[in-house]
């Protein structure tokens, strides 16, 4: 049956906790990966196209600490990110569920086939079944939005590790100060 109880939220915290330790883990280990792409992508002139050019160049000035530049940042930045998109996906499943066992209970005989809105849309009318598992549609479609929804909600943030990782004058600075500096320099729309 029903029942709307504590298990719920427990097992929410432990999704959200189990979700933010790996984020975690995923970003420390891809971390210099996606440093030496972001120099990739801004270096013009000499260095442009050679990876092999801004390895040794981090490497020199550096050591391996260089290729962590703006990992704290890019950290801070994977728990809100997480958060949000769990939070997210897992408001638009409920919701989902909720409607489609409201939308069921009020009329049991009918099915995708006979729905107004078309071919188009059975694979989002296709009933959820008993635990609650999504049709593809709607899981790849809620999984995208929520993606999205994080991403944007996270931008300054990622912003800041990308500055980090290409001006070496930001070494040692406050995510604060950084995005004071993005604002006072380039305006909010930065």
């Amino acid at each position: 049956g029903g029942g709307g109880g504590g298990g719920g939220g427990h097992k929410g915290l432990v999704s959200l906790t189990a979700g933010g330790c790996a984020g975690l883990a995923a970003t420390t280990v891809s971390y210099p990966f996606d440093l030496l792409r972001t120099r990739l992508a801004t270096n013009t002139g000499e260095m442009a196209g050679s990876l092999s050019r801004i390895t040794t160049d981090v490497w020199q000035s550096s050591g391996i600490r260089g290729f962590y530049r703006g990992l704290p940042t890019a950290l801070i930045g994977i728990v809100p990110y997480i958060a949000i998109q769990l939070s997210a996906f897992e408001l638009m499943k409920v919701t989902f569920i909720k409607l489609q066992r409201q939308r069921w209970l009020a009329d049991p005989t009918k099915d995708a086939k006979s729905s107004r809105i078309g071919a188009s849309a059975r694979g989002w009318s296709k009933k959820v079944d008993e635990r609650g598992t999504l049709p593809v549609v709607a899981s790849s479609a809620f999984g995208a939005i929520a993606g999205g929804v994080s991403k944007i909600m996270t931008l300054p943030l990622d912003l800041c590790k990308k500055r980090e990782q290409v001006d070496l004058a930001l070494r040692g600075k406050s995510i604060a100060n950084i995005m004071a500096r993005i604002v006072r320099t380039e305006g909010v729309s930065a």
